[in-house]
């Protein structure tokens, strides 16, 4: 997905996105590491968009395309404030 956006970005722009230091999309593993080096607690919300959604995945699967990116909610909070 990451590659996808920096491809369109370049052909939009001329020049790759990444070029200024940014984050980008947040990963599950992303998230314990800022968890750990900042002290904070997440909070994780999923949305309910309904069934069509549920079924997204799957069918990417079997198209053989990359899965859709989910999107959620999350809120940090430091550890000293629990």
């Amino acid at each position: 997905m990451i590659q996808e956006r920096e491809d369109t970005f370049e052909r939009l722009y001329g020049f790759r996105g990444n070029a200024i230091r940014t984050e980008g999309f947040l990963t599950y593993e992303r998230l314990a590491e800022l968890r750990d080096q900042l002290a904070l607690h997440w909070e994780l919300f999923r949305p309910w968009y309904g069934v069509r959604p549920l079924l997204k995945p799957g069918i990417a699967r079997l198209r053989g395309t990359r899965e859709p990116a989910r999107f959620g909610l999350v809120i940090g909070h430091r550890r000293s404030d629990f």
